[in-house]
C-alpha cells in the first residue's frame, strides 16, 4: 500500500497553516506553486484589468471613483474567494505531496499531524470569533446609528414644530388687531408696525408681493423671543383678500408657516366686517 493511500482524509494543517506546514515538510514548492496559481495570478489579473478599464475609458470624477470603489470590492472578493479555494485545495493535495518524500516516517508525521490538527481547529475558531465579534459590533453600532439618528430626527421636528407654534403665535396675536383697524385695506407696513410693537422685536425687515388678490409678505424678526423659542425668526405671510370676504365661503385669509417646511401652516381667515378666526388645525397649533 502506497503512503498516500495510507494518508486519508483531508489534511487540515495544511489547509489552514499551508505555508509553515510546507516548510516543515519540504512541500514548499508545491504550496508556493498552488498560491501563485490560485491566489497572485488571478488578483494580478484582476487589478490589471481594473486600471485597463479606467486608463482606457477615462471616466469623469465621479464615475472614476466609483469604479476605484467597485474594483476595490472586486479584489476583496476576489482576495476571500481565492482563499477559500486555496484553503480546499491544499487540505486535499497536502497528503500527495508528502507522499512523494522518500523519508517519510510515516508513524512520526501521524503524530505530529495531531498537533497540527489542534493548532488549526484552534485558529479557525479564533478567526470565527473574530467575525462574530466584528460582525455583532458593526451590527450594534449600525442599530445605535438608526437610533441616535431617528432621535435628532425627532428633535429636528419638535425644534421645527415649536419654531411653527411660536411663529402662528405672534401672527395671532396681530392679525386680529390689523383686521379691525383696516378692514380690508392693509398692506406690509401694518403688519411690520405691529410686530414692531413687540418689546422682545429689535428689527422687522420687511418685503411685498402683489398678484391677484394675492399678498405675499415676509419679515425677517430678530432677537424675537418668545415661548421656548430664541433667536432670529423669520415670519412668512400670505394674504388672499378679495372684495366680498365672508366665513362661509372662506375666501380670505392670512397664512404663515416656515420656509423649511412647507407642509405645515397656519391659516387665519377674516371677513369684511374685521373678524377673525383661525382654522382647526391651528387651533390645535396654537393649543398644544
Amino acid at each position: 500500500m502506497s503512503e498516500e493511500k495510507k494518508l486519508k482524509g483531508f489534511n487540515l494543517g495544511a489547509a489552514t497553516l499551508g505555508f509553515f506546514w510546507s516548510l516543515r515538510y519540504n512541500c514548499f514548492a508545491k504550496w508556493a506553486k498552488a498560491f501563485c496559481c490560485i491566489f497572485i495570478i488571478p488578483a494580478i489579473l484582476l487589478i490589471g484589468f481594473w486600471v485597463l478599464y479606467i486608463g482606457i475609458t477615462k471616466p469623469a470624477f465621479w464615475s472614476w471613483l466609483g469604479a476605484i470603489f467597485i474594483s476595490f470590492i472586486s479584489v476583496i472578493i476576489q482576495i476571500i474567494v481565492s482563499c477559500i479555494v486555496l484553503f480546499i485545495y491544499s487540505g486535499e493535495k497536502a497528503n500527495s505531496w508528502i507522499s512523494s518524500r522518500q523519508n517519510l516516517n510515516l508513524d512520526e508525521y501521524k503524530k505530529e499531524k495531531k498537533w497540527w490538527d489542534i493548532c488549526s481547529v484552534v485558529i479557525l475558531i479564533f478567526l470565527l470569533l473574530v467575525i462574530a465579534v466584528f460582525s455583532v459590533t458593526c451590527t450594534i453600532k449600525s442599530h445605535n446609528n438608526k437610533i441616535k439618528s431617528h432621535n435628532a430626527y425627532l428633535a429636528s421636528k419638535a425644534r421645527e414644530h415649536l419654531k411653527l407654534k411660536n411663529t402662528c403665535t405672534v401672527v395671532n396675536d396681530i392679525v386680529p388687531v390689523i383686521m379691525k383697524n383696516s378692514y380690508g385695506k392693509f398692506d406690509k407696513d401694518d403688519f411690520a408696525k405691529e410686530l414692531a410693537k413687540d418689546s422682545k422685536v429689535t428689527e422687522v425687515i420687511s418685503a411685498q408681493a402683489h398678484s391677484n388678490n394675492e399678498y405675499t409678505f415676509s419679515f425677517d424678526v430678530e432677537n424675537h423671543d418668545i415661548g421656548n423659542y430664541k433667536g432670529e425668526l423669520r415670519i412668512g405671510l400670505l394674504v388672499k383678500y378679495i372684495p366680498t370676504c365672508n366665513f362661509n365661503k372662506p375666501n380670505c385669509y392670512v397664512e404663515t408657516g416656515l420656509y423649511s417646511n412647507a407642509e405645515e401652516k397656519c391659516r387665519f381667515y377674516f371677513d369684511n366686517n374685521g373678524n377673525t378666526i383661525p382654522s382647526v388645525t391651528t387651533k390645535k397649533i396654537l393649543e398644544e
